[in-house]
């Protein structure tokens, strides 16, 4: 089971919650393999030291996969079974957009403009910000059914997509301006 998270790995993207969450797995089942990769890079190379360690302590280096910065972001969506979105604070954020052109479905948090998205247009499974126990549930009940997952985020895809439609835009512009 391949999951990725994407962004500058440090801030507050929830590399952190990832981790902590992998850990739980890894302890209450160690036989399931994944493989989570880090998409992206810290703002220094020497702040990559701390996380290896963090990871080595965690006893996952055998899970994540760090692939440094990417500029073809369609084809490591393509490679992925799962997008993990864990911000706390994820304004619209473009990678939902991404993630539902290229059929992957999204296990996000559920706070700030990502959350709200999610549940507006019912796309993507949602865990408690800042809860790794809670995002360990989400990942072990994604990958368990995960067929059920990826029909509904891709219809949850189909009616974000729809929405972002140009003409459908458009018009409501026009409809804003006439009112």
């Amino acid at each position: 089971f391949r999951a990725a998270i994407l962004g500058r790995i440090g801030g507050t993207k929830g590399h952190e919650l990832v981790i902590d969450a992998l850990a739980l797995l890894r302890a209450n089942a160690p036989d399931l393999r994944w493989e989570v990769r880090f998409i992206g890079k810290t703002l220094a190379p020497s702040e990559w030291l701390a996380w290896e360690e963090r990871i080595r302590q965690a006893g996952l280096t055998s899970v994540i996969k760090p692939r440094g910065y990417r500029q073809d972001i369609k084809a490591e969506l393509a490679e992925l079974d799962l997008l993990l979105i864990p911000s706390r604070a994820e304004p619209f954020g473009r990678i939902l957009c991404e993630a539902a052109e290229a059929g992957v479905p999204v296990l996000l948090a559920d706070s700030g403009g990502l959350g709200e998205l999610s549940h507006r247009f019912e796309i993507g499974e949602r865990h408690a910000p800042g809860d790794a126990a809670d995002l360990a549930r989400q990942l072990m009940a994604i990958r368990e059914d995960y067929a059920a997952v990826a029909a509904r985020f891709e219809s949850g895809a189909t009616r974000l997509l729809g929405a972002l439609d140009e003409e459908a835009y458009l018009e409501v512009i026009a409809s804003m301006i006439r009112s």
